[in-house]
């Protein structure tokens, strides 16, 4: 299979069967050949503030950065209209899975040989912070790691075998067991294996945490990131 086939099959998403009342709920698939990796440098993390204020401005609503302090500043872009399976190939980009919010909650993908390697390194309890235009900040913690084999890696009808249980699940009720919850925020990157890219998945699923100036009575100016973290824990 040649490069650029298999390439569109790492874009593919997975398909779902919903009622047509719904909207049409995909797994993305983010795994591209292995060949194509990129080793980078990487340099050092700038702090919160300037990572915010240095992002491009987007619509109102839409994530433009994700922030996990001393481990990823990252900017966020969007996928185009109507391509569900978009997912950047830009190095040290993130994409903003736009049928999540469609669910109540928020997702972003990156491939695992980019971005999303960095996920990897991600823990239930770290706090992620969401940047949205206009610099508004969202808060979450980690609150579980699911991880999966695709039985049928670049299948749209794949099967998914747990990593933690070895239960299996069909692609609508891995949508729904990750992106339908709602009310949250997921990470998902791809899994290789051996030679192949799209071996399986990695679910980051955080749940919402109150504003930091809303947790404890101090000025913002004076609270940072940390002092945050070790208060929710």
């Amino acid at each position: 299979m040649n490069l650029k086939k298999l390439s569109f099959l790492c874009l593919w998403p997975l398909l779902v069967n919903l009622m047509v009342t719904q909207p049409a709920a995909r797994i993305p698939v983010t795994g591209t050949p292995l060949a194509a990796a990129l080793h980078e440098e990487v340099a050092p993390l700038p702090t919160l503030d300037e990572f915010s204020a240095a992002l491009e401005p987007a619509q109102d609503g839409q994530i433009t950065g994700l922030y996990v302090e001393n481990k990823l500043a990252y900017p966020v872009v969007q996928q185009p209209a109507g391509d569900a399976g978009f997912v950047s190939s830009q190095p040290d980009t993130l994409t903003e899975f736009a049928l999540a919010r469609q669910f109540g909650g928020r997702g972003i993908l990156a491939h695992n040989h980019l971005a999303g390697a960095v996920f990897e390194q991600l823990t239930v309890g770290d706090v992620l912070v969401v940047i949205l235009s206009g610099g508004q900040q969202q808060y979450y913690q980690i609150n579980a790691v699911q991880r999966y084999q695709a039985l049928t890696p670049t299948s749209p009808q794949s099967d998914f075998r747990s990593l933690n249980g070895g239960s299996l699940l069909t692609s609508s009720q891995l949508f729904h067991q990750t992106y339908g919850a709602g009310g949250g925020l997921v990470l998902q990157t791809c899994i290789a294996q051996g030679s192949e890219p799209s071996w399986g998945r990695l679910f980051l699923l955080a749940s919402p945490l109150p504003a930091p100036a809303d947790t404890v009575d101090m000025a913002w100016d004076r609270f940072n990131l940390a002092d945050y973290i070790v208060l929710t824990q």
